[in-house]
């Protein structure tokens, strides 16, 4: 394949914009990034991490190029904020209920096995934030942080898609009779909680949208209110 490994990330790329995937991931112009959201997504990926494995006095400050210190103890502050709230306590008291697994690597092959590891020539790798099981029962968290108002949530809610491929995985290693999954916005203590998820299905998903992408010769823009946002707005309008 052209453009492999894929992630869910890459594949939700060109969804919403075939033109956008071409920049990133076959011409990649230079152009000028912010990486704010990336560093303010992995502190609070990072904290939580801790908080679950109950190891936060371990903490440690990470290398941050963007956020500057102001920012980075606003980040901080909201953050522990958020580990001492009422919604976040339930999340804490399922380690008494489930065993859990924070930040689960995954690889897909061309025939649809799962891996818990790398593997070579992946078709689709990436990972969980967090996996919550017992013998009979699968929880699955994806922590989703800025980029988004709470209105917004509502307003443009986020595909299912990303959920789908983590309930694959969890299904073809835990086997659950039971399986949850949740994009958790942690800044607005909002859950979106998905179930009714089938293997087959989703495969079949993974599959088309990959097979669509190697055969995309034009990579055609799809304009959007997202357009306002996008890195390669400047690029689009030569």
């Amino acid at each position: 394949m052209k453009y492999s490994p894929y992630s869910v990330s890459k594949i939700e790329c060109y969804l919403s914009c075939p033109k956008k995937f071409e920049y990133c991931y076959i011409t990649k112009p230079k152009i000028k990034s912010s990486f704010k959201h990336l560093e303010k997504g992995n502190l609070w990926h990072t904290l939580i991490e801790h908080a679950i494995k109950r190891t936060t006095k371990d903490f440690k400050k990470p290398f941050l190029k963007e956020l500057n210190h102001e920012e980075y103890l606003k980040e901080l502050s909201s953050c522990l904020r958020f580990l001492k709230s009422n919604f976040f306590l339930p999340y804490l008291q399922d380690i008494m209920v489930y065993k859990q697994i924070t930040e689960q690597r995954f690889s897909i092959d061309k025939n649809g096995k799962v891996f818990l590891d790398n593997i070579q020539n992946p078709m689709l790798k990436g990972f969980i934030d967090l996996i919550e099981f017992n013998d009979h029962e699968v929880q699955i968290i994806d922590w989703k942080t800025g980029g988004k108002s709470k209105e917004n949530i509502e307003k443009y809610p986020k595909s299912k898609f990303q959920l789908e491929v983590y309930a694959y995985i969890a299904q073809m290693i835990y086997k659950p009779t039971k399986l949850t999954a949740k994009y958790v916005y942690v800044e607005h203590e909002v859950e979106k909680i998905f179930t009714n998820f089938n293997p087959r299905e989703t495969w079949r998903e993974i599959t088309w949208n990959i097979e669509t992408i190697e055969n995309d010769k034009e990579f055609k823009r799809n304009e959007s209110v997202l357009c306002d946002w996008c890195d390669f707005r400047g690029l689009c309008l030569i």
